[in-house]
């Protein structure tokens, strides 16, 4: 017997939820893996007699990880093209803000903007251009995918929409 149509939307819809839940899940472990530098580099930095302050990086990959994790709860909450066409634009920027910092690393080194601001030294620095250009790959792919699934979400239920309004 074959499924009405509206059993096909359901399942449909059904599916791509799952897959917004997958990306929420896919964000959560990007945030996850933000946490991994500065875990490490606080782990060395505590068994320090007298340790310097914290780098700033080490704030801001908090900061990028606890972001990624809000996002990631919304997008587990509110699973619909909206909520994941916001969460791809929040990624894109997320992903601005890595290649702008990768590009300086590599342009100015040492005496970039950004070394000086994340208090990267040389110990740091070529880890950071690596991090942060390999940062940039992922965000963006997680922001693409996830903006081209919200597009075809939403291009489909106005299809759906036009064809109920269609019906006799």
């Amino acid at each position: 017997m074959a499924a009405t149509p509206e059993a096909k939307v359901a399942a449909a819809n059904r599916d791509r939820v799952l897959l917004t839940r997958v990306f929420g899940i896919l964000i959560c472990l990007v945030g996850s893996i933000n946490m991994v530098p500065s875990y490490l580099f606080w782990n060395r930095w505590s068994q320090q007699i007298t340790p310097p302050p914290l780098p700033h990086w080490v704030y801001w990959q908090v900061f990028i990880a606890a972001l990624c994790l809000v996002y990631a709860i919304f997008l587990w909450q509110i699973a619909d093209w909206s909520a994941l066409k916001s969460v791809s634009i929040v990624m894109l920027i997320m992903a601005m803000g890595y290649g702008l910092i990768t590009i300086s690393l590599i342009l100015g080194g040492a005496q970039s903007p950004a070394a000086r601001w994340l208090s990267l030294d040389g110990q740091t620095l070529d880890r950071g251009k690596t991090w942060c250009a390999t940062m940039l790959c992922v965000v963006t792919l997680i922001s693409y995918l996830g903006g081209r699934e919200s597009s075809k979400w939403k291009r489909s239920n106005q299809l759906l929409e036009k064809i109920d309004s269609d019906r006799p």
